[in-house]
Protein backbone atom coordinates (compact mmCIF):
# COMPACT_ATOMS: atom_id res chain seq x y z
CA UNK A 1 0.00 0.00 0.00
CA UNK A 2 1.14 3.55 -0.73
CA UNK A 3 0.95 5.23 2.69
CA UNK A 4 1.99 8.56 1.18
CA UNK A 5 -1.65 8.89 0.04
CA UNK A 6 -2.43 9.89 3.65
CA UNK A 7 -0.30 12.99 3.10
CA UNK A 8 -2.47 14.27 0.25
CA UNK A 9 -4.03 17.44 1.62
CA UNK A 10 -6.03 17.99 -1.57
CA UNK A 11 -7.97 14.80 -0.82
CA UNK A 12 -7.94 14.65 2.99
CA UNK A 13 -7.92 18.36 3.77
CA UNK A 14 -5.00 20.76 3.87
CA UNK A 15 -4.91 20.69 7.70
CA UNK A 16 -4.87 16.90 7.98
CA UNK A 17 -2.02 14.76 9.27
CA UNK A 18 -1.66 11.01 9.88
CA UNK A 19 -0.01 9.26 12.82
CA UNK A 20 1.36 5.90 11.72
CA UNK A 21 1.18 2.95 14.12
CA UNK A 22 3.82 0.21 14.05
CA UNK A 23 4.53 -2.67 16.44
CA UNK A 24 7.55 -4.61 15.23
CA UNK A 25 10.19 -5.08 12.54
CA UNK A 26 11.75 -8.45 11.72
CA UNK A 27 14.32 -9.71 9.24
CA UNK A 28 12.01 -12.16 7.47
CA UNK A 29 8.54 -13.67 7.90
CA UNK A 30 9.03 -17.43 8.24
CA UNK A 31 6.07 -18.69 10.25
CA UNK A 32 2.80 -20.28 9.16
CA UNK A 33 0.56 -18.94 11.93
CA UNK A 34 2.55 -16.43 13.90
CA UNK A 35 2.56 -12.89 12.58
CA UNK A 36 -0.08 -13.60 9.93
CA UNK A 37 -1.62 -10.22 10.80
CA UNK A 38 1.70 -8.52 9.91
CA UNK A 39 2.10 -7.00 13.33
CA UNK A 40 5.82 -7.28 12.66
CA UNK A 41 6.92 -5.95 9.27
CA UNK A 42 9.86 -7.29 7.31
CA UNK A 43 12.83 -4.94 7.49
CA UNK A 44 13.02 -4.27 3.75
CA UNK A 45 9.34 -3.38 3.61
CA UNK A 46 9.54 -1.21 6.73
CA UNK A 47 12.50 0.63 5.23
CA UNK A 48 10.60 1.27 2.00
CA UNK A 49 7.60 2.66 3.89
CA UNK A 50 9.74 5.00 5.98
CA UNK A 51 11.75 6.12 2.96
CA UNK A 52 8.63 6.88 0.93
CA UNK A 53 7.09 8.86 3.79
CA UNK A 54 10.33 10.78 4.32
CA UNK A 55 10.56 11.67 0.63
CA UNK A 56 6.91 12.73 0.40
CA UNK A 57 6.23 14.39 3.74
CA UNK A 58 7.38 16.24 6.82
CA UNK A 59 8.06 14.05 9.88
CA UNK A 60 7.06 15.58 13.22
CA UNK A 61 7.15 14.41 16.81
CA UNK A 62 4.17 13.84 19.08
CA UNK A 63 5.42 16.81 21.12
CA UNK A 64 5.11 19.00 18.03
CA UNK A 65 1.57 17.75 17.53
CA UNK A 66 0.76 18.72 21.12
CA UNK A 67 2.34 22.16 20.69
CA UNK A 68 0.42 22.96 17.51
CA UNK A 69 -2.83 21.76 19.08
CA UNK A 70 -2.32 23.87 22.21
CA UNK A 71 -1.47 26.93 20.13
CA UNK A 72 -4.35 26.32 17.71
CA UNK A 73 -1.98 26.25 14.76
CA UNK A 74 -1.98 23.78 11.85
CA UNK A 75 1.10 21.65 11.38
CA UNK A 76 3.28 22.18 8.31
CA UNK A 77 1.89 20.75 5.09
CA UNK A 78 2.22 16.96 4.68
CA UNK A 79 3.21 16.39 8.29
CA UNK A 80 3.14 12.88 9.72
CA UNK A 81 4.19 11.16 12.94
CA UNK A 82 5.55 7.67 13.63
CA UNK A 83 4.73 5.61 16.73
CA UNK A 84 5.44 2.09 18.00
CA UNK A 85 3.38 0.23 20.61
CA UNK A 86 4.36 -2.47 23.14
CA UNK A 87 8.17 -2.27 23.39
CA UNK A 88 9.48 -5.11 21.22
CA UNK A 89 13.24 -5.58 21.19
CA UNK A 90 13.13 -5.71 17.39
CA UNK A 91 12.31 -1.98 17.51
CA UNK A 92 15.76 -1.44 19.02
CA UNK A 93 17.52 -4.05 16.87
CA UNK A 94 16.11 -3.12 13.46
CA UNK A 95 13.74 -0.14 13.37
CA UNK A 96 15.91 2.39 15.17
CA UNK A 97 18.71 2.30 12.57
CA UNK A 98 16.21 3.05 9.79
CA UNK A 99 14.51 5.82 11.77
CA UNK A 100 17.86 7.43 12.58
CA UNK A 101 19.01 7.19 8.97
CA UNK A 102 16.02 9.22 7.80
CA UNK A 103 15.77 11.45 10.88
CA UNK A 104 12.24 10.34 11.81
CA UNK A 105 11.05 11.48 15.27
CA UNK A 106 9.39 8.46 16.86
CA UNK A 107 7.45 7.76 20.06
CA UNK A 108 7.79 4.28 21.58
CA UNK A 109 4.90 3.39 23.92
CA UNK A 110 6.04 0.57 26.22
CA UNK A 111 4.08 -1.74 28.52
CA UNK A 112 6.32 -1.74 31.57
CA UNK A 113 5.68 -5.34 32.67
CA UNK A 114 6.77 -6.42 29.18
CA UNK A 115 10.02 -4.50 29.73
CA UNK A 116 10.61 -5.53 33.34
CA UNK A 117 9.85 -9.24 32.93
CA UNK A 118 10.07 -9.87 29.16
CA UNK A 119 6.48 -11.09 29.12
CA UNK A 120 4.09 -11.11 26.19
CA UNK A 121 0.48 -10.48 25.34
CA UNK A 122 -1.70 -13.58 25.65
CA UNK A 123 -2.24 -13.78 21.90
CA UNK A 124 1.48 -14.37 21.39
CA UNK A 125 1.24 -17.55 23.46
CA UNK A 126 -1.84 -18.69 21.56
CA UNK A 127 -0.19 -18.11 18.17
CA UNK A 128 2.88 -20.01 19.35
CA UNK A 129 0.73 -22.93 20.45
CA UNK A 130 -0.94 -23.20 17.05
CA UNK A 131 2.40 -22.82 15.28
CA UNK A 132 3.82 -25.91 16.97
CA UNK A 133 0.55 -27.91 17.14
CA UNK A 134 1.49 -30.29 14.31
CA UNK A 135 4.86 -31.06 15.88
CA UNK A 136 3.67 -31.57 19.44
CA UNK A 137 -0.10 -31.38 20.15
CA UNK A 138 0.47 -31.54 23.91
CA UNK A 139 2.47 -28.32 23.85
CA UNK A 140 -0.73 -26.28 24.16
CA UNK A 141 -1.39 -27.76 27.60
CA UNK A 142 2.19 -28.17 28.67
CA UNK A 143 3.62 -24.78 27.76
CA UNK A 144 1.32 -22.21 26.30
CA UNK A 145 -2.06 -22.53 27.94
CA UNK A 146 -1.27 -23.50 31.53
CA UNK A 147 0.79 -20.43 32.35
CA UNK A 148 0.02 -17.59 29.96
CA UNK A 149 1.83 -15.05 32.14
CA UNK A 150 5.22 -16.70 32.54
CA UNK A 151 8.21 -15.06 30.85
CA UNK A 152 8.54 -15.12 27.10
CA UNK A 153 11.95 -16.77 27.15
CA UNK A 154 10.53 -19.69 29.17
CA UNK A 155 7.56 -20.44 26.94
CA UNK A 156 8.25 -19.25 23.45
CA UNK A 157 11.82 -20.36 22.80
CA UNK A 158 10.95 -24.02 22.08
CA UNK A 159 12.13 -25.51 18.81
CA UNK A 160 10.99 -22.56 16.70
CA UNK A 161 13.13 -19.45 16.35
CA UNK A 162 10.49 -16.96 17.35
CA UNK A 163 12.11 -14.63 19.86
CA UNK A 164 12.22 -11.94 17.19
CA UNK A 165 8.43 -11.80 17.53
CA UNK A 166 8.28 -11.77 21.31
CA UNK A 167 11.38 -10.49 23.10
CA UNK A 168 10.97 -7.04 24.58
CA UNK A 169 13.50 -4.29 25.07
CA UNK A 170 15.47 -4.20 28.30
CA UNK A 171 15.33 -1.20 30.60
CA UNK A 172 18.85 -0.32 29.43
CA UNK A 173 17.66 -0.17 25.83
CA UNK A 174 14.58 1.88 26.70
CA UNK A 175 16.75 4.36 28.61
CA UNK A 176 19.23 4.51 25.73
CA UNK A 177 16.42 5.44 23.34
CA UNK A 178 15.19 8.12 25.75
CA UNK A 179 18.62 9.77 25.63
CA UNK A 180 18.29 10.26 21.86
CA UNK A 181 16.69 13.58 20.95
CA UNK A 182 14.92 11.93 18.02
CA UNK A 183 13.00 9.48 20.22
CA UNK A 184 10.37 9.76 22.95
CA UNK A 185 9.27 7.10 25.43
CA UNK A 186 5.63 6.88 26.43
CA UNK A 187 3.65 4.42 28.55
CA UNK A 188 1.26 1.73 27.33
CA UNK A 189 -0.08 0.57 30.74
CA UNK A 190 1.81 -1.94 32.88
CA UNK A 191 0.33 -5.27 31.76
CA UNK A 192 -1.32 -4.22 28.46
CA UNK A 193 -4.71 -4.34 30.18
CA UNK A 194 -7.87 -3.10 28.45
CA UNK A 195 -8.63 -0.12 30.67
CA UNK A 196 -12.47 0.11 30.55
CA UNK A 197 -12.64 -3.51 31.74
CA UNK A 198 -11.03 -2.49 35.05
CA UNK A 199 -12.44 -0.79 38.12
CA UNK A 200 -11.09 2.63 39.02
CA UNK A 201 -8.44 1.35 41.42
CA UNK A 202 -7.16 -1.15 38.85
CA UNK A 203 -7.12 1.57 36.19
CA UNK A 204 -5.06 3.78 38.47
CA UNK A 205 -2.55 0.97 38.85
CA UNK A 206 -2.29 0.44 35.09
CA UNK A 207 -1.79 4.17 34.54
CA UNK A 208 0.26 5.38 37.51
CA UNK A 209 2.53 2.34 37.91
CA UNK A 210 4.13 2.48 34.45
CA UNK A 211 4.60 6.24 34.73
CA UNK A 212 6.31 5.74 38.10
CA UNK A 213 8.52 2.95 36.71
CA UNK A 214 9.61 5.16 33.83
CA UNK A 215 10.39 7.95 36.31
CA UNK A 216 12.52 5.46 38.27
CA UNK A 217 14.62 4.99 35.14
CA UNK A 218 15.12 8.71 34.60
CA UNK A 219 12.36 9.12 31.99
CA UNK A 220 9.69 11.77 32.48
CA UNK A 221 6.74 10.41 30.48
CA UNK A 222 4.11 12.79 29.13
CA UNK A 223 2.77 10.42 26.51
CA UNK A 224 0.59 7.30 26.73
CA UNK A 225 -1.28 5.06 24.29
CA UNK A 226 -4.30 2.86 24.94
CA UNK A 227 -3.81 -0.92 24.58
CA UNK A 228 -5.82 -2.12 21.56
CA UNK A 229 -7.04 1.45 21.21
CA UNK A 230 -10.44 0.95 19.57
CA UNK A 231 -13.64 2.78 20.54
CA UNK A 232 -14.39 0.44 23.47
CA UNK A 233 -10.80 0.39 24.78
CA UNK A 234 -10.81 3.78 26.52
CA UNK A 235 -13.39 5.96 28.27
CA UNK A 236 -13.83 9.34 29.94
CA UNK A 237 -12.66 8.04 33.33
CA UNK A 238 -9.46 6.75 31.73
CA UNK A 239 -8.82 10.11 30.09
CA UNK A 240 -9.45 11.96 33.35
CA UNK A 241 -6.94 9.73 35.18
CA UNK A 242 -4.34 10.20 32.45
CA UNK A 243 -4.67 13.97 32.63
CA UNK A 244 -4.38 13.90 36.43
CA UNK A 245 -1.11 11.94 36.01
CA UNK A 246 0.38 14.64 33.79
CA UNK A 247 -0.11 12.86 30.48
CA UNK A 248 -0.62 15.39 27.67
CA UNK A 249 -1.50 13.13 24.74
CA UNK A 250 -2.86 9.61 24.18
CA UNK A 251 -3.51 8.38 20.64
CA UNK A 252 -6.00 5.63 19.84
CA UNK A 253 -5.78 2.88 17.22
CA UNK A 254 -8.94 4.10 15.50
CA UNK A 255 -8.25 4.41 11.78
CA UNK A 256 -8.13 7.91 10.37
CA UNK A 257 -6.27 11.20 10.06
CA UNK A 258 -6.32 14.23 12.35
CA UNK A 259 -6.24 18.01 12.35
CA UNK A 260 -4.73 20.44 14.87
CA UNK A 261 -8.21 20.61 16.45
CA UNK A 262 -8.49 16.85 17.11
CA UNK A 263 -8.74 15.97 20.80
CA UNK A 264 -5.25 14.93 21.93
CA UNK A 265 -6.75 11.96 23.81
CA UNK A 266 -8.70 10.78 20.77
CA UNK A 267 -6.12 11.06 18.02
CA UNK A 268 -6.54 8.52 15.24
CA UNK A 269 -3.71 6.40 13.82
CA UNK A 270 -3.03 4.49 10.62
CA UNK A 271 -1.92 0.93 11.29
CA UNK A 272 0.83 -0.02 8.83
CA UNK A 273 0.61 -3.57 7.44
Amino acid sequence: MDYTSYLDGDVLGCDSFPIFLFHGVIRKQKWNVRNRNRKHLELDYFTSVIKSLYNAGNPVSMDEIVWHHNHNEPLPDKSFAVTFDDGYRNNFDYAVDVLEKFGIPTTFYVATEFIAQNTSAYIDYVEYAYEVLDKDPEIINRRAMKSPCIPTTDVLRGEIDGLELTDKMTWEQVVQLSWTSLFTIGAHTHTHAILPMLNKREKEGEIFRPLWMLHQHGIVPKHFSYPEGKEDDFDDETISLLKSAGVVCCPTAIHGVNTHETDLFRLKRIGVK
